[in-house]
């Protein structure tokens, strides 16, 4: 009986003969599927679980490779047909060479001699693979090999095992046992058309080639395009291949080639993008006064399929009102994918919020409620306001349309606003039991100081308290208001107001901790006479004549 290792060596623990093949039967998934894919008798099996299975295994995963299974098998069978026990056959060939002839590829710096042998151990003369275990692990050589104690075998991963018998022969059993490192990760690779490349025919020609272990059996390719995807069609040739007739969609075209094996699957895959240049008119046209971004104006020529971007700026003096005709938006930055026949309208109207930058101010009451509306508008037709009602407050902003209307949900409140004039914007309330009608007058600055002593008359209204009540008006500079006074009930009150451009005074003031309100509009010269919405929310709902002192 004889062994035989590689030339860097190897080591192991002894196994005895009688090892149970049920071990090798319950190895559990692992030794499944190491040999699923794999043709190896019960001999090669139990080899190849015994050398994975070693406690003493420095490698960090073994796995059957087919090739040098079969190229293990046949130097087992040379042996035991040819009667010799060698690393090189009789013909000069050593394992290295048998490998590479097999179509294995080992690395290039190992070399070429004929008779080299960086990967193969063999056995002559033992019965069953325990013994042949054994008797290798008694070997440093052999043991410096199949457990990788040699660093040099620590990457060959790839396993072959190889098992014969001649019952002519003198030793009647040969065994072998091939590593090698793992081949390259199969490739496949585009030469042509190169990525980003700009054609423009609608069809082209793809040329590649392929690289590294298993061989395909066939290279195919498709085209992905943002309107469909093409079936694979096959390449002409393997290791260099070509799709002749590849079909392009105008734009951006995504082209996917892979390799497959007999069964149809996948062992590596590569794409590339080309672009499809197809020139198209568009159209852009400007109705009023402004300019669209990126030269787009008037009839350009474009590439089909391309994304483009533009945006719609007024001239001095007038707004942007939308965009009309194959696309519709009213934002003026605009962006789209270029396709036959598009026609777009960029449509600028005369800015209608010049003069009428400013602030509102207005007071309304209805259904025993009472609030204040108060909106500032910019000259771009943006605005921000404020909504006091039933002693609650809520803040809005927004953009006036290009005809002036803005509608926006509050909390429970439904609100209008529609600019009306230079001097008023109408503002509609609607609180889901009430609708609400005030208008905002717009807010002076220009007015003349004055003071006015006022007397409350008598409340009308069932319940409200009897007797008079007193209060002073102040108007200051700038327009503001100092509106302090005690009605009839004792209350006292004191508010800030402002006088508007029709020469009054929208009165809002909250009282009895925001259960009730004092509510209405006064003129904002002599003589201060009107007529106040006196209210305490759940108890009375009365009016109050309001007239200077004597």
């Amino acid at each position: 009986m004889k062994v035989m290792a590689s030339q860097f060596g190897q080591v192991a623990r002894w196994i005895p003969a009688w090892f149970p093949a049920w071990f090798f039967l319950a190895a559990g998934s692992f030794f499944t599927q190491a040999f699923a894919a794999v043709d190896v008798s019960p001999q090669e099996q139990q080899i190849f679980e015994l050398l994975r299975a070693d406690s003493g295994q420095n490698r960090p995963g073994v796995s059957l490779d087919p090739i040098l299974c079969k190229v293990a098998r046949a130097r087992a069978k040379d042996m035991a047909t040819r009667h010799f026990f060698a690393h090189v056959n009789p013909d000069g060939v050593g394992p290295n060479l048998a490998v590479r002839r097999a179509g294995y590829k080992l690395p290039n710096w190992w070399g070429n001699d004929p008779a080299a042998n960086y990967v193969e151990s063999i056995a002559a003369g033992y019965t069953n693979a325990g013994s042949t275990w054994s008797a290798w692990m008694g070997s440093p050589h052999h043991k410096d090999h199949l457990l990788a104690l040699n660093s040099f075998y620590a990457n060959q991963t790839k396993v072959g095992v190889g098992y014969a018998f001649n019952n002519d022969d003198t030793y009647k059993h040969y065994w072998v046992v091939i590593t090698a490192p793992p081949q390259p990760k199969p490739k496949v690779k585009m030469t042509s058309p190169a990525k980003g490349d700009k054609v423009t025919t609608p069809e082209i020609e793809v040329l590649g080639n392929t690289s590294a272990d298993p061989e395909p059996v066939v290279v195919e390719g498709r085209v992905e395009h943002f309107s469909g995807t093409s079936a694979f069609q096959p390449a002409t040739g393997v290791s260099n291949w070509r799709l002749r007739t590849v079909s392009l969609a105008p734009g951006r075209n995504r082209i996917k080639v892979r390799t497959l094996k007999g069964d149809g699957s996948v062992i590596a895959e590569t794409s590339t993008t080309v672009d499809y240049v197809v020139m198209k008119p568009l159209t852009v046209l400007i109705q009023g006064e402004g300019t669209v971004s990126k030269n787009l104006a008037g009839i350009t020529s474009q590439e089909l399929g391309q994304i483009l971007q533009t945006v719609a700026k007024p001239a001095k003096g007038w707004l942007f009102a939308g965009w009309s005709g194959t696309i519709s938006s009213s934002s003026a930055a605009l962006s789209f994918r270029m396709e036959e026949g598009v026609v777009l309208t960029a449509l600028f109207v005369p800015n209608p919020f010049i003069e009428r930058g400013g602030s509102y101010l207005g007071v309304f009451s209805g259904g025993g409620q009472a609030g204040m509306v108060q909106v500032r508008l910019n000259q771009q037709g943006l605005f921000t306001g404020k909504l006091k009602l039933g002693g609650e407050k809520s803040g809005f902003s927004g953009k006036f349309s290009p005809e002036g209307i803005a509608q926006l949900e509050l909390d429970g409140v439904a609100l209008r606003l529609e600019v009306n004039g230079d001097q008023t914007v109408d503002v509609t309330v609607t609180d889901g039991a009430n609708i609400m009608l005030p208008t905002a007058n717009r807010t002076t600055r220009v007015v003349e100081k004055d003071t006015s002593e006022l007397v409350f008359g008598e409340a009308e209204g069932i319940g409200a308290p009897t007797g008079e009540g007193l209060a002073t008006v102040l108007i200051k500079k700038k327009g503001r208001v100092h509106f302090t006074g005690v009605l009839a009930d004792g209350t006292a009150f004191s508010q800030g107001l402002q006088v508007t451009a029709d020469g009054t005074v929208p009165v809002y003031i909250s009282l009895y901790e925001n259960g009730g309100s004092l509510v209405g509009v006064l003129p904002a010269t002599a003589p201060v006479n009107g007529e106040l919405l006196w209210i305490k929310t759940g108890v009375f709902s009365a009016t109050v004549q309001v007239a200077e002192a004597p």
